[in-house]
């Protein structure tokens, strides 16, 4: 990209500053940063060229696709705005010069960089750096080529300073750190710049490498470690300003987590949920109403949840009354549910009569525990947006998943069946491919949060079971979806 190009894509941050701050950068001339333009300006100058506010924002994906003007990197995304920037270099992938992937950048990548305003690569491994070039030329800029890995403590040292050095100089231009693939020694040299610039605790930090490794975070015992033991420096101070401005928001997926955390305790009590009712009676008293208006409320904020309610009876009394008794009962309460506005194809009633006793016996406190509905999560209807001809996870849907990955949990002897299923645009073909990488990918998501993966089953079934007819893009969107079931 040219930078005419880089003043085009960022004219509407005003055209006067960045017209300033592209010659600094084109001329390099050795000033402090208020005599050229604020570094706030530049933060978000890059933030705006760049497109990505959160840390999890990729602007170039595993494939090297995504900003042409980026091509030669991979998995490319923001550290700091305008400071710093981690990736890999595309190099397996590369369209017209594949090479081997544990390689460093290819010359494109480096020649994108330095065409942004980049001032130096840094390749985070210790071999197979022998044959790459130390700098790159473009017009008037030159970007420079470092090797550090990063692992010793030197080695922070200097990548530290090199980062603190593009905070405070805008001229200088900011850094590219990467790997191999982008994912796990630039996210370990990505999380101390984070606890050292941006304050995240040790938790915090570890928290992103893991949510960043795209799936891959198992082992890597050593980067743990790295990252929690690490501790900041003195040496680099910083306006609170320039932190807020400077630092992206938390990844979506980290705030996902938190948020989900704290309904653990509201979900796990409903997932225990259980009315008890007085002997040979189906009313609902005022104790019970309260019990089931939470779950009323759980459902309406968990809309995928299908759930049965079954009904019990003491071993008290004739046997086929018993079984009746238990049908009115869970009957009743999946009437008031309704009439609380639960959708009825999300409640199933079954009695049990006195054959499923929580307590074993005669004796008071057995009949009364026996005299109840349970609330049973029966299925998980996800109604998935996908965009259309894709299987890539909305950010909502990483948030329900989180709470089905709590119901999972609570559930160790169960193993689950993941259906993906597609409208009926495109060749069936080509709809079962898409519906399984669908179910493939909730999968995956669950897999990484912690559901073992043996106790979970992927599935395409195309467009073969329509939930609504595909009538109307509204229906067919609804047919985009994920179902779970028990096995």
């Amino acid at each position: 990209m040219r930078r005419s190009e880089f003043v085009r894509r960022s004219a509407g941050l005003g055209l006067a500053l960045t017209a300033l701050f592209n010659t600094a950068l084109a001329n390099r001339i050795d000033q402090e940063p208020d005599s050229l333009v604020s570094t706030t300006n530049r933060f978000e100058q890059y933030r705006t060229l760049f497109g990505a506010n959160c840390l999890d924002e990729k602007v170039t994906d595993n494939y090297g696709n995504g900003d042409e003007a980026l091509y030669g990197t991979r998995n490319f995304r923001p550290i700091l705005h305008g400071v710093a920037y981690r990736g890999g270099g595309n190099n397996y992938y590369h369209k017209t010069a594949k090479r081997e992937n544990k390689n460093p950048l290819p010359i494109d990548g480096l020649q994108n960089l330095a065409a942004l305003g980049f001032s130096s690569a840094v390749y985070l491994y210790e071999d197979n750096f022998e044959t790459a070039p130390r700098t790159v030329i473009h017009e008037l800029d030159t970007l420079r080529y470092h090797q550090i890995s990063g692992n010793s403590l030197e080695e922070q040292d200097s990548l530290l300073s090199m980062v603190y050095t593009s905070i405070q100089h805008p001229e200088t231009g900011p850094l590219y750190l990467h790997c191999w693939n982008g994912w796990h020694q630039s996210g370990y040299v990505s999380a101390i710049i984070l606890r050292q610039f941006c304050g995240f605790s040790d938790e915090e930090s570890l928290n992103y490498w893991v949510a960043n490794t795209d799936g891959w975070n198992n082992g890597y015992k050593r980067i743990r470690e790295a990252i929690v033991s690490f501790e900041p420096r003195e040496g680099y101070p910083l306006d609170q300003a320039v932190v807020e401005d400077m630092c992206p928001c938390k990844d979506v997926h980290q705030d996902i987590v938190e948020r989900a955390a704290e309904k653990e305790d509201w979900i796990q009590a409903n997932l225990d949920r259980s009315i008890e009712f007085d002997r040979n009676s189906v009313e609902i008293g005022p104790g019970q109403l309260t019990a089931i208006d939470d779950y009323v409320e759980f459902m309406q904020a968990y809309p995928f949840f299908r759930v049965r309610l079954e009904g019990h009876t003491s071993s008290k009394g004739n046997r086929n009354h018993n079984q009746t008794l238990s049908e009115q009962r869970a009957q009743r309460v999946q009437a008031y549910m309704i009439a609380q506005g639960v959708d009825s194809s999300r409640l199933s009633a079954v009695g049990f009569g006195e054959d499923r006793p929580r307590l074993k016996g005669r004796f008071k406190l057995a009949n009364d525990q026996n005299r109840r509905v349970e609330f049973a999560i029966d299925a998980f209807d996800l109604d998935i947006t996908f965009s259309i001809n894709s299987a890539e996870l909305p950010p909502e849907t990483q948030a329900d998943l989180l709470v089905i990955t709590q119901v999972m949990q609570s559930m160790q002897s169960r193993d689950f069946l993941i259906e993906g299923h597609t409208d009926d645009s495109g060749r069936e073909s080509f709809n079962m491919q898409l519906s399984g990488l669908r179910a493939n990918a909730v999968r995956d998501y669950l897999v990484k949060v912690g559901v073992v993966s043996s106790r979970l089953e992927a599935k395409g079934l195309g467009s073969s079971q329509p939930v609504v007819p595909n009538t109307s893009e509204e229906n067919r969107l609804k047919n985009r979806r994920i179902e779970i079931h028990f096995k």
